[in-house]
């Protein structure tokens, strides 16, 4: 029974992530995607909202996984974590469309300065002068 313990504390963790994680990231998702007063999101956004939502999926499938292999033998918490690893694939199969849907065409360019700025004292390297 010595070893009942800490399969026990890794279940919990697991569940709570299972139960948090994937919460967490459509939410974060839905902050990026989300805009009042007309605004659209930008490509960025779009990116970072398709990273939170298959991050999403597969923290809920790698958790609702981890805890069905940790309840090997228990009969209520093997159907019950079946159950759970079924519903996060196909949290995971709705997610990936929605995903690739976010994601630009083209990549997005690299974010830096955007313009030139000269400097006083030494030549200058801006274009055109």
């Amino acid at each position: 029974m010595s070893d009942s313990r800490p399969r026990t504390l890794a279940r919990a963790l697991l569940a709570l992530a299972w139960f948090l994680c994937p919460a967490y990231g459509i939410w974060q998702a839905a902050g990026l995607l989300v805009h009042f007063l007309g605004e659209s999101a930008t490509p960025a956004e779009q990116e970072a909202a398709a990273r939170w939502l298959c991050f999403a999926a597969a923290t809920a499938v790698v958790a609702s996984a981890g805890c069905l292999l940790l309840s090997a033998g228990r009969r209520a918490g093997t159907v019950g974590w079946s159950a759970a690893l079924v519903l996060s694939l196909l949290l995971a199969v709705a997610v990936a469309p929605q995903a690739a849907r976010l994601l630009p065409d083209r990549p997005l360019p690299p974010a830096g300065p955007g313009a030139c700025q000269e400097r006083s004292g030494g030549p200058s390297t801006c274009p055109g002068g």
